[in-house]
């Protein structure tokens, strides 16, 4: 997925620079990218260990599971998630939930000091532009 949206995504920040450019107005400086795309590629390389962590982690929950009788937790439905109402209302709640989650942990990222020592990093750009949103904290 990210091979598709790394083009896309230096697209965009080619368009934002010309109209800037059409416009008078300067909104790239050489160190603040190189700072943004840097912060980009190593949040992205710290993610494939993360990744690889967290599959380590479900491997083991599925060995404990498996030991386990789990019944209660309802199967795949047959023809995908939007198979039933019910199945569909299901994946609406999830995507609602992670989405909440999302917000507050972001929320919490601005008051809590140890978060907010990980997630400055993101608002530490003098610049505004397309390219500051690659500045993610690789934890």
């Amino acid at each position: 997925m990210l091979h598709a949206a790394v083009p896309i995504f230096f697209g965009l920040m080619g368009l934002e620079w010309l109209a800037a450019r059409r416009r008078g107005r300067r909104v790239y400086e050489l160190r603040d990218s190189v700072m943004d795309l840097g912060c980009g590629i190593l949040s992205q390389i710290c993610g494939v260990y993360l990744t690889l962590l967290s599959l380590a982690a479900y491997r083991l929950v599925a060995r404990t599971a498996a030991e386990r009788d789990l019944s209660l937790i309802p199967a795949w439905p047959e023809g995908g998630p939007f198979a039933s109402p019910e199945a569909a209302l299901g994946w609406v709640i999830v995507f609602l939930l992670v989405d909440l989650g999302q917000y507050w942990m972001h929320r919490a990222s601005h008051r809590v000091s140890f978060l907010w020592a990980c997630h400055l990093v993101h608002h530490s750009s003098e610049q505004l532009n397309y390219a500051v949103a690659l500045r993610n904290s690789s934890l």
